[in-house]
């Protein structure tokens, strides 16, 4: 598992406005995370590879994330001879970490089994 944590407002940006409306800016600076964070994922020499872009938002949109079922976003790419899987996430700044950190490790676990 590799995590890249980012220190940009891209999370917080796309709670209040979609995809398509979102500045080219934002989106060109989103592209890059995620093709920096393949790049990692690139170097992994195991069959599976889970690389995850950890963005930070305000606790009150990291429950409203977590009331929805929606704290990670999840994809699945085959690639090459191994399986990729991206997550997007969200981690407030101001937390108490035992709050955190339970949701992740759950979504941890069911990876490792």
């Amino acid at each position: 598992m590799i995590v890249d944590a980012k220190y940009k407002r891209h999370w917080e940006e796309l709670q209040h406005k979609s995809w398509g409306m979102a500045d080219e800016s934002m989106k060109e600076a989103h592209r890059a995370d995620l093709h920096q964070v393949l790049a990692y994922a690139s170097l992994a020499r195991t069959p599976r590879v889970v690389a995850c872009l950890a963005y930070p938002c305000l606790m009150k949109n990291w429950l409203s994330l977590r009331e929805r079922g929606r704290l990670i976003q999840k994809a699945d790419l085959a690639v090459a001879n191994k399986t990729l899987q991206i997550w997007l996430t969200a981690l407030p700044m101001a937390a108490a970490t035992h709050e955190v950190a339970g949701p992740f490790e759950q979504q941890l676990r069911s990876v490792v089994r």
